[in-house]
């Protein structure tokens, strides 16, 4: 009788699938960072959102009681 194939080669003419891509690892600290980059950058969007709108130039004030003695129109 004859003997099989060796194991290894009959495993290499039925492989199918390509050998798994190795992990990407990430560093804790960085990815700390960026959480809290992003965490400030929605604070900084939200404050600049709802702070209330300022005019670049105050308007001038009108004077709101009269300063000059005259009669009332009523009493003339």
């Amino acid at each position: 009788m004859t003997q099989p194939p060796p194991l290894k080669e009959t495993a290499r003419q039925l492989e199918i699938r390509s050998k798994p891509k190795p992990a990407t690892r990430i560093n804790r600290k960085l990815l700390l960072a960026g959480a809290g980059l992003g965490a400030l950058g929605l604070f900084a969007a939200a404050t600049v959102a709802l702070a209330p709108p300022r005019p670049s130039e105050p308007a001038p004030q009108a004077e709101l009681l009269a300063t000059g003695k005259r009669k009332p129109d009523g009493f003339s």
